[in-house]
């Protein structure tokens, strides 16, 4: 397990922090349960001055409620339900505050994203299509506290909340939407996206744009759907959209998910044929294929003799691989060569990707990650431990011990049940 690696200092460190962040006991009017809300701290390393603490806020209802809810009811919820409390920012001002925190931190702090989601689903009857826009932006790999499972589930929902208030899309949503499904390693389906184009986007003439079919290509590519890939390329084509670098190692993708070689090769060659140079997950594809095929050897050679043409993102990827194959030593030959430089970007890519080391139950090679990153600053080091601890929790402990993110769904928050981001449940000894 993990937590073997986390030493004793580290574990007392964030319980402390844990401790100091528990709130009151808040009771709902028509209720006779009490719940102990937890708030966790999104930078827990840093000092009590300091901390982005997740800001929450408690929803009383004031009418009797069923033992379960009725969503088939015809009773309009915000008659039946009405909140007390209201934040003093409007929906415009959090995105503002959000857009800044992205752009400065290269992350999102949960409460705003909470905040803002909770706005635009129940205090707001309008929508307008910039702010659905930043919020579909707000749920993917910014939100570095969040599991992607979850983040995809809030991103569904709020797709959907969208859609009843009638907001109106253009192309920009819906790539907004494919890229932030990537971001959350979920797989979409572009046929199911081409079909809502033409439904909700009848009106307003909506076409897709060459970025809507590189994303179909690099949804295909992941999932080794080389036939759905080339018809993608075929309908590029029919509306006269140049093949670039990335279009056609979509492509080879496909095939190296298969562990087709000698495809991947014979389209390698097209990128002298069509004047166009390779990109880094261009030859990341190769080392791809050989670990497919499971010539591991050749694959090391291989990465030796390129990792110059390759970039930290490729890195990180064939981390994961390298991890999944269970091959130590080409893992440790990927971290070695990583250039961690600028820390700000390493924090971010270490946290996203221990995660899915976790995620995958290789918790050994977690552990090595973490371990390598520079202890020239304590902070973003302790970020990067701090944030660990919290989704290993999440990932191992049981439902009922942390109410996950995509507990805040937008039928409970219409009803007026307002959840949090992260709960968790105390003792019965331990409730005020």
């Amino acid at each position: 397990m993990f937590l073997r690696y986390l030493n004793s200092y580290t574990i007392r460190s964030s319980i402390t922090h844990l401790s100091l962040l528990t709130r009151r006991t808040q009771l709902c009017s028509n209720c006779t349960q009490k719940f102990m809300i937890n708030s966790l701290l999104v930078k827990t390393s840093l000092p009590l001055s300091q901390h982005h603490f997740i800001r929450q806020q408690a929803t009383t209802t004031t009418t009797t409620q069923p033992s379960q809810f009725d969503y088939s009811s015809n009773n309009d919820n915000k008659n039946v339900f009405h909140r007390i409390h209201s934040s003093k920012l409007d929906l415009d001002s959090l995105l503002e505050r959000l857009d800044g925190e992205a752009h400065r931190r290269g992350r999102l702090t949960p409460g705003l994203v909470n905040e803002a989601i909770r706005k635009a689903t129940i205090e707001l009857e309008y929508i307008n299509p910039t702010q659905a826009l930043l919020l579909i932006r707000c749920s993917g790999s910014l939100l570095l506290g969040e599991l992607p499972i979850q983040r995809q589930q809030v991103l569904e929902q709020m797709m959907n909340v969208f859609k009843t208030k009638n907001v109106q899309f253009d192309i920009t949503h819906y790539n907004s939407y494919m890229r932030v499904c990537l971001q959350n390693s979920h797989y979409f389906d572009p046929d199911k996206i081409l079909n809502d184009i033409k439904i909700y986007g009848a009106k307003s003439n909506i076409q897709p744009n060459l970025t809507t079919y590189k994303l179909f290509m690099e949804c295909y590519a992941k999932q080794g759907r080389s036939n759905d890939a080339q018809k993608v390329l075929e309908l590029m084509k029919q509306s006269n959209f140049n093949i670039e670098s990335h279009t056609l190692t979509c492509l080879i993708e496909s095939y190296a998910q298969q562990g087709n070689y000698d495809k991947v090769q014979q389209l390698f060659q097209l990128f002298d044929e069509l004047t166009l140079k390779p990109i880094s997950q261009t030859y990341e594809q190769f080392v791809i294929v050989y670990f497919k095929q499971g010539q591991f050897l050749d694959a090391k050679k291989y990465f030796i003799l390129n990792s110059s043409k390759m970039d930290n993102d490729t890195f990180y990827r064939l981390l994961i691989l390298s991890a999944t194959y269970n091959q130590h030593d080409m893992f440790q030959l990927i971290l070695d060569t990583i250039d961690k430089n600028v820390l700000a970007d390493t924090c971010i890519q270490y946290i996203l990707y221990t995660a899915e080391l976790l995620s995958k139950n290789l918790d050994d090679y977690a552990f090595m990650l973490i371990k390598t990153f520079p202890e020239r600053d304590e902070t973003l080091r302790f970020d990067v431990l701090n944030y660990t601890f919290l989704n290993l929790l999440k990932i191992r402990l049981p439902i009922h011990h942390f109410k996950p993110f995509s507990s805040i769904n937008i039928e409970q928050r219409t009803k007026g049940i307002y959840y949090f981001f992260r709960i968790i449940r105390l003792p019965p000894s331990t409730r005020g």
